[in-house]
């Protein structure tokens, strides 16, 4: 994805699109990139520029090493990853569809630590005994107050 700024879009950083894929020419002009290996991405281009004859995405077939895409204002920049060489071009549009897991293993989301992780599934076990719930919003309204 690109972010706007007043003169336009600013180029994504590269996505690595790692593993080996098989290539699809689909109808009308549609190239498809899926991934034989997890995590199982896909990539769907449309209005690729394959000028170079004989290039891997001629004809359908697997490729070895990885993808590579960067978004950009006219489109798209796609590099596939070849074990002699790499094959470079460009798409008018690529949508990437990746499994929810790969998506969050890559989100910088907060973590606990390890003594946050202990004081919260001490707390969730405090609530779930009889009256514990009860206890904790006293000890709650006590520390709100300024008396504990």
């Amino acid at each position: 994805m690109a972010i706007e700024n007043g003169d336009g879009m600013i180029p994504s950083p590269p996505q690595p699109l790692p593993g080996s894929f098989d290539m699809k020419v689909l109808p009308g002009g549609v190239l498809q990139l899926l991934a034989t290996d997890p995590p199982g991405w896909a990539l769907t281009l449309r209005g690729a520029d394959l000028r170079q004859p004989g290039e891997v995405a001629a004809g359908t077939g697997a490729c070895t090493s990885g993808a590579s895409v960067v978004w950009r204002d006219e489109g798209a920049h796609i590099t596939l990853g070849q074990v002699d060489h790499a094959v470079a071009f460009d798409a008018a549009v690529a949508l990437l569809h990746e499994p929810i897991l790969g998506l969050y293993a890559r989100l910088p989301l907060a973590r606990y630590d390890a003594r946050a992780r202990r004081f919260w599934a001490r707390v969730m076990l405090i609530v779930r005994m009889p009256g514990g719930a009860w206890l904790i919003g006293c000890l709650a309204r006590r520390r709100a107050a300024g008396t504990g």
